[in-house]
């Protein structure tokens, strides 16, 4: 692979983690752009990175780029990549996990949604974040720029979204994380019936508020806390949005 070459990447920069198992640990984040879902909350309410999938930019990095980002902060260790949907890019993938896992020994974690397996990556966790029921497109309102949400945008979703023998994989070749989004009590019957099916344990399980801004978390955090502890969860928040508000790269 061509390092010079500009990749599918929008975003590369240092942060603090701020979801899961890894919270608190300084990392290079790697954004990649281009996804197979199109995830709404609420009438309102987007991912929090909906610039790599309702509305992708191109990408505007290579792989020398991250390279010089990671050593410019040498004492980093960690670094993850996100999306968007990683998975749509598999030699890029493999590249970079092997260069930044194996070549320059720091700790990979892959956040994906699951929607498709890729052999041969480096990756010492997996964060699996499987979008539920609640993450279903709202036909008839808009997206962050004003486009109408269609039937088309619907189907989308759907197509990807339950792709429970490729999640299995994932799972069962390397450690993982399992972080499904919660926006109401409703909302974990399904959370609780998919660990069931993939056999993941609570030990492993983070569940996450809903919301791209501090308005939208704040609805929701009270009444997951409450679940985790009652029922031996792990609650995991999004400081990034609490520290920033919708401030990109942090």
């Amino acid at each position: 692979m061509d390092y010079s070459k500009r990749q599918p990447i929008v975003e590369v920069y240092p942060c603090l983690q701020s979801e899961g198992s890894l919270t608190g640990i300084p990392h290079i984040l790697i954004r990649t752009t281009g996804c197979v879902l199109r995830c709404q909350f609420s009438d309102t309410d987007f991912c929090d990175s909906w610039y790599t999938s309702w509305h992708p930019e191109k990408g505007g990095y290579s792989i020398d780029d991250v390279l010089e980002v990671c050593y410019k902060y040498p004492h980093i260790k960690h670094v993850m990549i996100s999306g968007g949907s990683p998975t749509m890019h598999p030699d890029l993938l493999r590249e970079l996990t092997i260069t930044l896992g194996v070549n320059l020994d720091m700790h990979v974690t892959l956040e994906t949604e699951g929607s498709a397996f890729i052999e041969g990556c480096a990756i010492d966790l997996v964060s699996l974040s499987p979008k539920m029921s609640n993450s279903l497109p709202r036909i008839g309102t808009v997206t962050p720029n004003g486009t109408e949400i269609t039937a088309k945008h619907y189907a989308k979703h759907e197509k990807k979204r339950m792709e429970y023998d490729e999640m299995r994989k994932w799972i069962t070749k390397h450690d993982y994380q399992y972080k499904p989004v919660f926006s109401s009590i409703e909302d974990m019957d399904e959370i609780e019936w998919l660990a069931d099916e993939l056999n993941i344990p609570k030990t492993k399980t983070w569940i996450m508020p809903a919301g791209g801004t501090e308005d939208e978390l704040q609805k929701r955090r009270a009444p997951l806390m409450e679940y985790c502890w009652k029922n031996g969860y792990n609650y995991t928040d999004r400081i990034h949005i609490v520290a920033y508000g919708t401030k990109r790269e942090v």
